[in-house]
């Protein structure tokens, strides 16, 4: 047991050293995080979505903007589309589970908004995250950026693809 608790610890370390030094992921962090700020700064809200454990870190991270995240500071508009569980039932019982992010993006996103959608490996067949980041910009002007976390091993955003395993 023991030393399996260590090899997941080391694969986290060593994920992280390989994102730390990759200077091309680095930068795109660096513009996302430009990118957010500044949407922020116009007013726009940014949103979270994700299925299982990713919809979990999704509510995370939309806590961490309308939270604290480092400082204090005033909360910003973030927030996890699953975490109305009413909403998505009835949704999913008249229309189509493929359908709870996208009819909600619908009525509350706006155009220059960001969508963040984030999904493991596991579930990268998510039809409600494929359809929604792929549509969003149809729907309601908001803004997608669509990740795949494939734990341990690969981060995607779009066509950067980030390799824990390459040498």
């Amino acid at each position: 047991m023991n030393q399996k608790i260590q090899d997941i610890i080391n694969e986290s370390l060593t994920v992280k050293s390989l994102v730390l030094n990759d200077l091309r992921l680095v930068g795109l962090v660096g513009d996302l995080v430009t990118l957010i700020t500044d949407r922020f700064r116009q007013g726009k809200h940014l949103y979270f979505c994700g299925n299982g454990g990713s919809a979990a870190d999704a509510q995370h991270l939309a806590a961490e903007f309308s939270g604290r995240f480092y400082i204090n500071r005033d909360a910003l508009p973030s927030e996890a589309l699953h975490c109305n569980t009413s909403y998505l039932t009835a949704v999913a019982n008249d229309f189509g589970y493929d359908l709870i992010y996208s009819r909600l993006i619908k009525g509350i996103g706006k155009p220059g908004d960001i969508l963040v959608g984030l999904h493991e490996w596991e579930t990268i067949r998510s039809e409600d995250i494929n359809y929604i980041v792929n549509q969003t910009s149809l729907i309601s002007g908001t803004e997608p950026l669509k990740f795949y976390v494939i734990r341990g091993q690969e981060v995607l955003y779009g066509n950067l693809r980030f390799n824990s395993h390459q040498k």
